[in-house]
């Protein structure tokens, strides 16, 4: 017996098996529900199923990896987060002192779980000195490593002299490995740039330029378009500009010119009230909350409207077990122009 490989399902399959084994023989006529014969043909269904299933999936990954291996389309890579602790000493420092590379810190009891990272190099502390600033990278890649300021509290091994421990600035440049479907998204994008010139086009070159988060390209002119670009805190540095520029004349069309410009903040602040399941203390989550929040807000590019209902399943889905309710009824979608891009302010989740 012969099938082909189509979107058949078990159902289809057994009806299928039934009458081809009624053609086939007169003595099996029972082929009701429950029946020793119509179980045995059924285990068979349901394995042809699951054949076609991997079959399937097996070419669809064949030919998309086909395609990404013509055009040596790697993946992205994930990366460290990285910034800067600073540790203020309650006296000045009696004599000259080294922190070591290595030397270890974490987010104490700010965060679910500790988070940890490590100096990047040897640091000297003058003597009279009462702060340091010491650079750090996160000890697992990806964004486990983005925390807020003031999350990094703690060293590892305690120092009777000092007064407090902070990251004065957020950390964001952690990334995670490229997702199938984001490397999906971006290969689209890519193949619009082989026709160059176009709006996908120059939107896909400015992307790959290092230390550009977003960029929407705006061309209802004649003549020109505009490109209004950032980085991961939503800003436009000179140097940045410039990298964009150099980038972008491989992909504008001839005559054409490309103006870059930075997008325009619009701060939101949210004021959110969670109900949580009796057992767990709002205290330990109220943190953890805010947080993701803010990096769900920090991580919206250009023009991205900041979705309400997504944002609380995006809270749910990480904290399902923890939260019975939360109070974002009264909130309205936040709609941003195409130059506008969306950024935390002042956000506060209280039970």
């Amino acid at each position: 017996m012969k099938f082909r490989l189509n979107s058949e399902n078990k159902d289809s399959i057994l009806q299928k098996l039934i009458t081809w084994t009624s053609i086939k023989t007169d003595k099996l006529t029972d082929f009701n529900p429950g029946s020793a014969v119509r179980t045995l043909l059924e285990a068979v269904s349901l394995q042809i199923e699951e054949f076609y299933y991997n079959l399937f999936n097996a070419i669809k990954y064949a030919v998309r990896n086909a395609c990404y291996n013509a055009f040596k389309f790697e993946k992205y890579a994930s990366s460290y987060a990285s910034g800067t602790v600073t540790i203020y000493y309650e006296d000045p420092i009696l004599q000259d002192k080294v922190i070591k590379k290595g030397t270890e810190f974490h987010t104490g009891e700010n965060t679910l779980r500790k988070i940890y990272f490590k100096s990047t190099k040897d640091i000297l502390i003058k003597e009279g000195a009462q702060a340091v600033i010491v650079p750090v990278e996160c000890t697992e890649k990806g964004t486990i490593g983005n925390v807020t300021a003031g999350e990094i509290s703690k060293l590892s091994i305690g120092n009777p002299n000092i007064y407090l421990i902070s990251n004065n600035n957020d950390f964001s440049n952690g990334k995670d490995i490229e997702s199938d479907t984001e490397r999906e998204q971006r290969f689209r994008e890519y193949v619009h740039t082989l026709q160059r010139g176009t709006k996908d086009a120059v939107a896909y070159g400015i992307k790959q330029v290092n230390g550009v988060a977003g960029v929407y390209i705006d061309d209802n002119y004649i003549g020109y378009l505009i490109a209004y670009v950032h980085d991961i805190y939503g800003n436009l540095t000179d140097e940045l500009k410039q990298e964009v520029l150099k980038e972008v004349e491989g992909y504008r069309s001839a005559g054409i010119e490309v103006v870059v410009r930075p997008t325009v903040k619009k701060v939101v602040d949210l004021d959110i009230k969670v109900v949580y399941r009796p057992g767990y203390d709002p205290n330990v989550y109220n943190q953890a909350i805010e947080k993701i929040i803010y990096q769900y807000i920090n991580n919206l590019k250009v023009s991205e409207d900041l979705n309400i209902s997504t944002l609380i399943t995006v809270i749910n889905d990480n904290f399902r077990e923890i939260i019975a309710y939360i109070d974002l009824e009264d909130k309205k979608d936040i709609v941003t122009l195409n130059n506008e891009i969306l950024k935390p302010g002042e956000i506060v989740v209280s039970d």
